[in-house]
């Protein structure tokens, strides 16, 4: 279970007197007659309360089965009431339009729940060599596939759901406009439906350790994919557009050196646009919209590149100096600030390295619908050097190869000050030119304790 209340108070009403038709001082003093005449009256309070329930469950011995339901609600203040009143925006005769003509206070609620059961399993594929003294002695396949339902009624339409309709306000379809008749967390208002899938793949070899004389470590072990996986869904409760985009990602290290990560998009549905015109030699399309037919159905194909986003870099440094921990450390408070800092790296600076390079390209190719594709290429570069045990520069910049300029770099001196640590940003070139001043806290805990002065950002 988990709840919360909060009180919001509304300042620009707070703050006005009715009477004189002025604002008051902004340092309204809190007593009793300014709670009671300002405060309380422009003030809204609401609570939200969620519950959730879920098992893990053994199903023949080889699955996992997941259910779980949770159940939403919400308690409001005040209730809005809405109506139909002229439009005082036109001089049209008869012109009308919906809008709040009062507020009801009271208790009321309004609710909503979601369900969703997951079936995950994990099986393996082994190859192994029969020659002992082959180079790769066996390769190793790790699957996990998923399937995951979720399904979620339309309560907006229901007693609890807190939606009401005018009469005479219709859409162009003929159907009745929905208003949520509270200021705070709205009812979802779809049917959810969901079939999810996901399968994930791991490929490992395992190969003679050519450095081993002793017989103690005869084979190591190689990733050939960190991960590929393909994830995709079905959404029962649309009513066009059903088919989710299957989306594809792999990871791996080539030659132990570089890291590779690529994501891929694909759209299975089919693209049109009310008419093309060609303007200074780009299609120029109108209207652009997807329409609920296949691109097999329509082109033959099964789906549509619609993203690709690729990505090798590597980093060069020499070997971290070994730092003898003070006893004095050796507490659980200590144990929560290192393991904070090792989970958010960019965060800090490590001293103990003396130097540091990283190298990226990026590919992302975006081909949108019927537009045109557009791709762009860029190289990164990035690191550190340290002038002295606490003082240290670490620089960024890059290059964008389609555009043949220089991204946005910047410099960044640092100085270690025990538990503090000063930092001075400067972005001396390209098209946005700033520099920051900075000391703060090197204490998870005293994260909001810092002295920071930022100049005004300059665009050539």
């Amino acid at each position: 279970y988990q709840g919360n209340f909060s009180y919001d108070l509304k300042n620009t009403q707070a703050f006005y007197d009715k009477t004189t038709r002025a604002m008051k001082d902004s340092s309204l003093q809190v007593n009793e007659a300014n709670l009671n005449k300002y405060i309380l009256p422009n003030s809204i309070w609401n609570s939200s309360h969620t519950t959730t329930v879920s098992s893990t469950l053994k199903v023949l011995k080889y699955f996992n089965l997941n259910p779980s339901a949770s159940y939403y609600e919400n308690w409001h203040e005040k209730k809005l009431v809405y109506s139909r009143i002229n439009n005082t925006a036109t001089a049209k005769t008869g012109d009308s339009i919906t809008a709040v003509t009062d507020t009801i206070k009271g208790f009321y609620r309004t609710y909503y729940m979601n369900t969703s059961v997951e079936l995950n399993t994990r099986f393996y594929g082994t190859i192994r060599s029969k020659n002992k003294r082959s180079l790769i002695q066996g390769i190793r396949h790790t699957g996990n596939p998923s399937l995951r339902m979720t399904y979620a009624p339309d309560f907006s339409r229901t007693t609890g759901g807190g939606y009401t309709t005018v009469a005479g306000d219709v859409n162009s379809e003929g159907k009745s406009r929905r208003y949520f008749q509270y200021q705070n967390n709205p009812t979802p208002q779809f049917k959810q439906a969901v079939l999810d899938f996901t399968i994930s793949n791991i490929i490992e070899m395992k190969v003679l350790n050519k450095k081993d004389t002793s017989g103690t470590n005869p084979t190591k072990k190689v990733n050939l994919l960190d991960n590929l996986s393909l994830a995709g869904g079905y959404n029962f409760g649309a009513d066009s557009l059903n088919m989710k985009n299957v989306t594809l990602n792999t990871r791996t290290k080539l030659l132990g050196r570089f890291d590779v990560n690529l994501t891929s998009i694909f759209d299975p549905y089919t693209w049109v646009a009310d008419s093309i015109r060609n303007i200074n030699g780009k299609n120029v399309f109108y209207r652009p919209r997807q329409i609920n037919t296949y691109l097999f159905d329509a082109k033959g194909k099964l789906a549509q590149l619609s993203t690709m986003n690729l990505t090798i870099g590597t980093r060069f440094a020499p070997k971290k100096k070994t730092v003898t921990r003070d006893p004095k450390f050796n507490n659980p408070q200590m144990q929560s600030e290192i393991d904070y800092i090792r989970a958010n790296p960019n965060q800090y600076i490590d001293f103990n390295v003396p130097w540091s390079v990283a190298l990226s390209y990026t590919y992302n190719y975006t081909h949108a619908g019927i537009q045109d594709p557009v791709i762009n290429e860029a190289l990164t570069a990035s690191g550190d050097i340290s002038i002295t045990p606490k003082w240290k520069i670490v620089y960024s910049t890059g290059y964008n190869i389609k555009e043949k300029v220089i991204t946005y770099s910047n410099f960044t001196i640092s100085r270690d000050l025990h538990c503090w640590q000063m930092n001075m940003t400067l972005a001396p070139f390209g098209s946005l030119r700033t520099f920051n001043f900075m000391i703060a806290a090197k204490s998870q805990l005293l994260q909001t304790l810092k002295l920071n002065k930022r100049s005004p950002t300059f665009i050539q």
